[in-house]
């Protein structure tokens, strides 16, 4: 309690409830061991989203552009619960490597994350074969959330 009453002399009563309130709305969203894939070809992108994730209950394997994230996926197909997908990559881009992925495995559960905000982006990928969006930047509550709705998507067409 001495914690809260001192963030709220520094950062304001509002600001703090805030926090408290994303926090507790954070850990309804908390993973349990699924492995989710991020190819992302920015470094600070791939450290933050592998400290978000890992933070709350998922394991993480990254790949930095698309072709280390195809042989990434193709080494542990059966272990990949999600694929968060950045459709800006150099070389194979994001569009390339998403028909792969879905050329492997039909069900693949794929993310697509982009700073363009562009329809057709958004649209090209949803119509083949991405799940959901991410436009960046993203907040870590979009981010959890996301991924939360997809992994269970995932649980109820397998039950």
């Amino acid at each position: 309690m001495i914690l809260i009453d001192n963030l709220k002399k520094v950062c304001g009563t509002d600001e703090v409830e805030t926090m408290i309130e994303e926090n507790k709305k954070n850990e309804s969203l908390k993973g349990r061991g699924e492995m989710i894939l991020a190819i992302e070809d920015e470094e600070s992108l791939r450290d933050y989203l592998q400290t978000i994730l890992e933070e709350n209950g998922h394991k993480v394997l990254l790949a930095s552009d698309g072709k280390e994230g195809l042989q990434i996926y193709m080494e542990h197909v059966h272990e990949i619960s999600l694929v968060l997908l950045d459709m800006g990559l150099p070389g194979i881009g994001g569009a390339e490597v998403l028909a792969k992925l879905v050329t492997i495995n039909p069900k693949v559960k794929v993310i697509s994350v982009s700073g363009y905000i562009e329809p057709e982006v958004q649209s090209g990928a949803l119509e083949n074969g991405a799940v959901d969006f991410l436009p960046k930047p993203y907040l870590m509550g979009d981010l959890l959330t996301k991924v939360h709705r997809t992994l269970q998507r995932t649980e109820e067409t397998t039950r």
